[in-house]
C-alpha cells in the first residue's frame, strides 16, 4: 500500500511539473490530464523493469555479464529505430544546452526539452514494442545482445538527466 501512495505522490508531482515546462514560459499555463505525461514515467518504468530482468537473468546465469563497453560492436544495432535513438542521445548535450542557454536574459527554454523528451520516448516505445530485447541465449546472438543492452542503459541515463532537470524521480514500477 505505501509502495502505491509514494507512486501516485511521484505521478501526481510529475504530471504537474510537466504541464509547466510543456510551455513556452511567455503562455498561460493550464494544469491538464495529459497522457503524454505519464507515458514518459510509464516508459522510465519499462526500461527499468527490462534492465532489471536483464541483471536479474545474468544473476541466474542464463546470460554472461556484460563485456566493457570498449568490446561493444555498435554495428550490430542494424535496426533503423536503433540509429533513431542513437541520434537522440547525441542531441541531448545540445537540446540542453539550447534549452538552458536564455538564462542570462531571465527566460529558459525548458518546453524544447520537453518536446525533445516527448519525441525520445515516443522513438524508444515504438522500438520496445516492435523489437524484443531479451531473446534467447545463443552464443551466436550474445554480442547483439550486449548492443541492445548498453544502448537502453544510454537510453535509461539520458532520461534520467532530463528528468532531474526537471526536478522528477524516475518511477521504478508502474
Amino acid at each position: 500500500m505505501q509502495e502505491f501512495l509514494e507512486l501516485t505522490r511521484k505521478l501526481g508531482r510529475a504530471a504537474a511539473i510537466l504541464d509547466m515546462v510543456e510551455v513556452k514560459h511567455c503562455h498561460a499555463l493550464k494544469l491538464t490530464t495529459n497522457q503524454k505525461h505519464s507515458f514518459i514515467l510509464y516508459n522510465s518504468a519499462r526500461l527499468e523493469n527490462l534492465l532489471n530482468t536483464f541483471n536479474d537473468k545474468v544473476r541466474e546465469n542464463y546470460y554472461p555479464e556484460l563485456v566493457p563497453p570498449t568490446e561493444i560492436n555498435l554495428g550490430l544495432l542494424t535496426e533503423k529505430s536503433e540509429w533513431e535513438l542513437l541520434k537522440h542521445l547525441l542531441i541531448l548535450p545540445d537540446i540542453i544546452e539550447k534549452s538552458l542557454s536564455e538564462m542570462t536574459n531571465g527566460q529558459i527554454a525548458l518546453h524544447a526539452l520537453y518536446k525533445y523528451l516527448v519525441a525520445f520516448v515516443n522513438t524508444f516505445s515504438a522500438y520496445y514494442s516492435r523489437k524484443k530485447i531479451l531473446i534467447e541465449n545463443r552464443p551466436h546472438l550474445i554480442a547483439t545482445i550486449h548492443a541492445k543492452i548498453y544502448l537502453l542503459k544510454a537510453i535509461q541515463r539520458a532520461l534520467n538527466l532530463v528528468l532531474e532537470i526537471f526536478d522528477i524521480e524516475p518511477v521504478l514500477f508502474m
